[in-house]
This record gives C-alpha cells, sequence and structure tokens, in this order.
C-alpha cells in the first residue's frame, strides 16, 4: 500500500434494496477505460473498507460513472452496507477480464444465463445493444424471487424495448431454468 495504483473516484449515489446495494462512482480526475465484461477492485477510504475487493462493473463504459451492485455476502460487503456514504472516496484498479457478452460476428445467436448478482455483466451489455447491430440475445436469468432480484426493471425494459428475450426463473414462484426451457426457446441448432 506504500504506492497507490488506481484511479480515484467518489460515491456519487447509491440505493440498498435488499441485500443488494447499487453504488454509482463519479471519478476525480482521470476514469478508468473498461468494457461492458470487466471487474474491478474496489478499495474505501475508510476503516475497515481499505482491503481491496473485485467486483464486476454493471455500468456501460457510455455512461459518466461506475456503477456495481453488490451483495451482502459476508464481512466486508456487510460493513460496505452500514457504513457507505455520498462522497466517500474510492480507489478503482483495473479493469480487469474479458467476458464478451456480445458477438463479433451479428449473424451468431447470442444464449446469456446469469444468477443474481451474477446478471451485472449483462447489465453493462444492455447499454451496448443499442448502438450495435448483433441479433437479440436470449437471456435466462435465475432469481430466488422478484423483490430481491438486482436489474429485474432494467432487463423488463429491454425486453419490453426488443433488446432481449428475457426469460425470468423465480425459485420462489417454483420457476427453476431446466435445460429444456433453453432447448425449447432458442432450439438445439442454436447452441
Amino acid at each position: 500500500d506504500m504506492i497507490q495504483r488506481g484511479a480515484k473516484y467518489r460515491v456519487s449515489n447509491i440505493n440498498q434494496d435488499g441485500a443488494t446495494l447499487t453504488i454509482e462512482l463519479e471519478p476525480l480526475d482521470q476514469k478508468i477505460e473498461q468494457r461492458p465484461d470487466q471487474f474491478a477492485f474496489l478499495k474505501f477510504s475508510k476503516r475497515g473498507l481499505t482491503e481491496p475487493h473485485p467486483f464486476t462493473i454493471a455500468s456501460s463504459p457510455k455512461e459518466g460513472v461506475l456503477r456495481f451492485l453488490i451483495r451482502d455476502l459476508g464481512d466486508w460487503t456487510h460493513n460496505l452496507m452500514q457504513s457507505v456514504q455520498l462522497g466517500d472516496r474510492v480507489t478503482v484498479e483495473g479493469p480487469y477480464g474479458s467476458l464478451h457478452p456480445l458477438p463479433d460476428d451479428p449473424a451468431i445467436k447470442t444464449v446469456w444465463i446469469a444468477g443474481g448478482v451474477g446478471i451485472t455483466p449483462f447489465l453493462a451489455a444492455l447499454k451496448s445493444l443499442t448502438s450495435l447491430r448483433v441479433e437479440k440475445p436470449t437471456l435466462f436469468y435465475c432469481i430466488r424471487s422478484r423483490d430481491d432480484a438486482p436489474g429485474v426493471s432494467a432487463l423488463q425494459q429491454a425486453a419490453n424495448d426488443g433488446l432481449i428475450n428475457l426469460h425470468l426463473h423465480v425459485s420462489s414462484e417454483g420457476t427453476r431454468l431446466r435445460p429444456e426451457d433453453i432447448i425449447r426457446s432458442v432450439g438445439k441448432e442454436g447452441l
């Protein structure tokens, strides 16, 4: 920690919905350049939160902020949910990773499968769908309940706008994803 790496940001928006915290960070100087499939390490300038933790970036590169959906799954994330405030300083290191949720060839059928907070790279990719000429991706999103699922409203809006084919599988409603659901939706030739 003697050398400060990463870009400096500040918390500009906070929204807590159940066990999911959505935070937006705005750059204080130079921003990182990310793709809609990457993650970054966040290091807060607060006691108990200085250890860097990795999170998938949920915002599009076209947005002026970095957005993260963070689930309360351990001591560090629980501490973050209890103590984060507007204006907090954050060091962002990255971006890292390469998922490529959108194909280079626009004729390729794309199937996305996500569960819970694993939806974040696909939320970031949604913004890119409006400017790219790709076949509409089919998304299977597996969640425990509609009330506790991050991004459901954004996904439903994207489906209404004709950007994705959305299939919600809600275990509290008895609709778990099965292989035959995927085959029925995209066909065997699509796999």
